[in-house]
This record gives structure tokens, C-alpha cells and sequence, in this order.
């Protein structure tokens, strides 16, 4: 069965639900951005802050990620804390409008040449140990 934003708690583990969701009531959910094509990006703040991508069709969720090493299951505590946060939000179900930070940074980077986007995303990356890994194994 697919994982849909209302069965995803039959399909994650009780501890990792029990954690995501503590997550999600203390408001730890901050960023939560759109894109047209069903994908939402947001930041979750713990002991470090996490990137967690969540793409949907509707109410389908056809893929997660997070940037933390979790590897003991499918599925970690920030992405179901993004999951609940979609769900009570009801944020999968309003209309792409293109207003939002990561918009704001495409519109941006739109105007630089390949070569300068390069250089910039090398200079980030000397500075940043989770980019250097996001590039590498992701």
C-alpha cells in the first residue's frame, strides 16, 4: 500500500512516530517551502538542524529525505515531524503560488553563468561538512 499523508503512521515505527511527533508539537518544524512540482522542503531544528524533502501527488507521498545520518529504518523522526506538520498544516493541499525563500534564492542564482555557480557552490561546500556529504552521497 502506498504511503499516503494519512497512513503514514501504520507505516513507521512507534518509537520513530513517538519522536517525530514530539518533534513537531514543540514547533521545530521552521522554513516549510513549496514547489510546483508536489515537493516541499522544510528545516527541522534538534540538535542540529536537518533538510527534509517530502514530494507528493496529492495525498501520496512518493518520496522523503533527510540530510541526517539516521540508518536504522526507513524513515527518521524529522521527516514523519515534516509529515505530521504537511498533514495538520494541510499545506499538500493548497495551490503552488511561487512566493517563498527558495523561490526568492532561484530567481537569484538564475542570473549567474554556470562557471560562477560553480565557484559559488565549491566556496559553500569548504565550509559547510554536510554540503561536502550531501554532494558526495546523495
Amino acid at each position: 500500500m502506498p504511503m499516503t499523508i494519512h497512513n503514514f503512521e501504520d507505516q513507521v515505527d512507534t518509537r520513530i512516530l513517538g519522536r517525530g511527533f514530539d518533534y513537531y508539537e514543540q514547533g521545530l518544524i521552521r522554513d516549510v517551502e513549496q514547489f510546483p512540482d508536489g515537493e516541499f522542503c522544510a528545516k527541522v531544528k534538534g540538535t542540529e538542524d536537518y533538510g527534509v524533502l517530502v514530494k507528493m501527488e496529492g495525498e501520496t507521498i512518493l518520496q522523503h529525505h533527510c540530510g541526517c545520518p539516521y540508518d536504522m529504518g526507513p524513515i527518521c523522526k524529522h521527516r514523519v515531524a515534516v509529515l505530521y506538520h504537511l498533514r495538520d498544516s494541510k499545506s499538500y493541499t493548497e495551490p503552488f503560488t511561487g512566493k517563498g525563500k527558495l523561490n526568492t534564492i532561484h530567481r537569484d542564482l538564475s542570473k549567474y553563468s554556470k562557471e560562477e555557480l560553480l565557484q559559488l557552490l565549491l566556496s559553500l561546500a569548504k565550509k559547510d561538512r554536510h554540503l561536502v556529504s550531501t554532494l558526495l552521497y546523495e
